[in-house]
């Protein structure tokens, strides 16, 4: 019964080891982050943040500042709906690769006088 168990033990070492490598292999393979899944992720948590500070009870929530009623007496509030949206109007404005930071770059010229001409 021992060498069995010791057996069993010694199968589950290697297959944990090949595992590992495998893991290892994949994640290497994956190379680095890009800033589209960056982006992503920080809407995300945005998103996240948006919903659990609409209205969280153990404090006054961002959705509770924007409670009011209108003209006719109805009470307006901000649902669940209003960070949905605004994530998903963010996830189709913010570019997939920032091309657009080359823009902000200054260049230098060599001659002054060339920069006013358009």
């Amino acid at each position: 019964m021992y060498i069995v168990a010791c057996e069993m033990a010694h199968l589950q070492e290697r297959q944990n080891r090949a595992v590992a490598s495998v893991i290892h292999r994949k994640y290497s393979e994956l190379g680095q982050v890009t800033f589209h899944e960056v982006s992503v992720l920080v809407v995300f948590v945005t998103a996240f943040l948006l919903w659990f500070f609409l209205s969280p009870g153990f404090m006054t929530g961002w959705g509770d500042k924007l409670e009011s009623t209108n003209a006719s007496g109805a009470e307006t509030s901000v649902d669940d709906a209003t960070p949905a949206i605004l994530v998903a109007l963010l996830l189709f404005a913010l570019p997939a690769r920032p091309t657009f930071l080359s823009a902000l770059r200054c260049q230098k010229v060599d001659d002054p006088q060339q920069s006013l001409h358009v």
